[in-house]
């Protein structure tokens, strides 16, 4: 007489036996990893031999406050340069380059944007389709390389009583204009003629502004 058959219910549960590894094309994919963020020295050093591409990649990923904190700092040390200088030939005092310290931190960030934007204007005449947000980081962040160049000079300053204004912030500034043609001329549909004289214009109103407010104490 033949067996019974069971019912799928009632059979026994398989044992658990131990965990095999899946083979290779069968695993599921691993979750790409985050990639890793550059060291200070590494960004440092990318603005010094590279200023232009690091300025570019920068900009796309820095917020606001954070690129006109670049300007602004780079300026505030380029205007307490200059009231060191002139301190220590008799022309200013400790409450003048408190006053310049302000002023160049005004200057770094509201003048820096202002001639961002008169920069946008321009681009928008020429039918480039660039924000004026991206063309204000990417004009607050050119001035990286001034940053490391008026920290170098204020050391120097300090250390050494060296006049450094000129030696070290206007080439600063000077230098920040190739990191800016750079970027410009990707905003302006890589008309390399329009970019350079963009960034000259934007050189000689910042450098002109620096003169004039400087002294005015």
């Amino acid at each position: 007489m033949p067996k019974p058959e069971r019912s799928p219910a009632l059979q026994p549960a398989p044992v658990a036996t131990s965990a095999q590894p899946l083979p290779f094309f069968e695993r599921p994919p691993s979750a790409p990893e985050s990639p890793a963020r550059p060291s200070t020295a590494r960004i440092v050093l990318g603005f010094l031999t590279n200023p232009g591409a690091t300025v570019q990649r920068r900009a796309a990923e820095a917020s606001m406050p954070v690129v006109l904190a670049v300007s602004g700092s780079a300026f505030a040390l380029f205007f307490l340069q200059a009231g060191l200088d002139r301190m220590r030939v008799g022309n200013a005092d400790a409450l003048s380059i408190v006053a310049l310290v302000l002023i160049g931190i005004l200057f770094g960030t509201i003048g820096v944007a202002a001639v961002a934007l008169i920069a946008w204007l321009a681009l928008k005449i020429l039918r480039s389709d660039a924000s004026p947000g991206a063309v204000v980081r990417v004009c607050a962040l050119s001035y990286s390389s001034t940053l490391v160049y008026v920290t170098l000079g204020l050391v120097a300053n300090l250390l050494l009583g060296w006049r450094t204004a000129v030696a070290f912030g206007v080439t600063g500034v000077l230098w920040s204009l190739g990191p800016l043609s750079s970027s410009l001329r990707g905003m302006a549909r890589g008309r390399l003629g329009v970019s350079l004289v963009l960034a000259t214009l934007c050189g000689l109103v910042v450098l002109a502004g620096w003169a004039w407010l400087g002294g005015l104490l």
